[in-house]
């Protein structure tokens, strides 16, 4: 049995960007899971035409930044999934900042799962904020 060896530069490199993930992920996915309004899981966001119909040219840039934001902390959880970072919760915080089709559904389904839903309610306690609704940290899981 032969064993591979790796760079020492790339061994730092990927340590580096992981500290950097997981730092990113400790200071942005808590301030965006406290920012979700309160009815957030039981009600759905108006359409991306609404919200573009209805937007100035400053709120078109804010869509436009917010959703590449999004992006990036999405790609930033997945990362995280095979490196050290809260990368479920991040993917949550990125697709609550895009507008694509069925994010909503697919955000309201992870934070129904009984250990991220626990995670985020008692963020949202622990910060002074009311807990979300319709999201009930006790339940058992489902599918």
């Amino acid at each position: 049995m032969s064993t591979v060896s790796i760079p020492a530069e790339l061994w730092l490199g990927l340590s580096g960007l992981s500290l950097v993930l997981a730092l990113t992920s400790l200071a942005l996915v808590p301030a965006l899971l406290v920012r979700l309004p309160v009815d957030f899981v039981t009600t759905p966001p108006p359409s991306l035409r609404q919200r573009v119909a209805a937007a100035s040219l400053t709120g078109l840039l804010v869509l436009l930044l917010r959703n590449a934001l999004g992006a990036f902390l999405v790609l930033l959880g997945v990362v995280m999934l095979f490196t050290p970072g809260q990368g479920v919760l991040t993917v949550v915080a990125g697709l609550a900042l895009t507008d694509g089709p069925g994010r909503h559904r697919v955000i309201v389904w992870v934070l129904r799962k009984r250990m991220v839903a626990r995670v985020v309610q008692r963020l949202r306690a622990r910060r002074g904020v009311t807990a979300l609704d319709g999201l009930d940290a006790t339940e058992p899981p489902t599918g």
